[in-house]
């Protein structure tokens, strides 16, 4: 995203398979899972994506926060970056986490 001068972007759409992925709670290994629905924004600092992917052999779903994906044999990923504001995330006391804050952009952020 540096490289390209994007700071904000979030997923419209998303289809393939992967063959490994680390959920909150499970580790998916060794087989194809299908990807039934990726959604989730990215900042300059972070991501947070929300993922449910189908077992190819028995059609079982598991899905939850995703910390990391590998792509099988292919993943179409749209992305689009939203042009008036920016995404980042801010300690929250509420619920001990970092959570998403969406600020406008200023003219001196175009």
């Amino acid at each position: 995203m540096e490289d390209i001068g994007v700071d904000s972007l979030f997923i419209l759409s998303c289809v393939g398979t992967v063959s490994q992925c680390s959920l909150r709670n499970r580790q998916l290994n060794h087989k194809q899972y299908d990807i039934v629905s990726l959604s989730g924004t990215f900042d300059s600092q972070s991501h947070h994506l929300m993922g449910s992917f189908a077992d190819q052999q028995t059609g079982n779903l598991i899905g939850g926060k995703v910390s990391s994906l590998t792509v099988d044999t292919t993943c179409e990923l749209m992305l689009a970056q939203p042009l008036d504001c920016i995404f980042h995330r801010e300690f929250d006391s509420r619920t001990g986490q970092k959570e998403l804050v969406i600020r406008r952009k200023i003219l001196t952020d175009l």
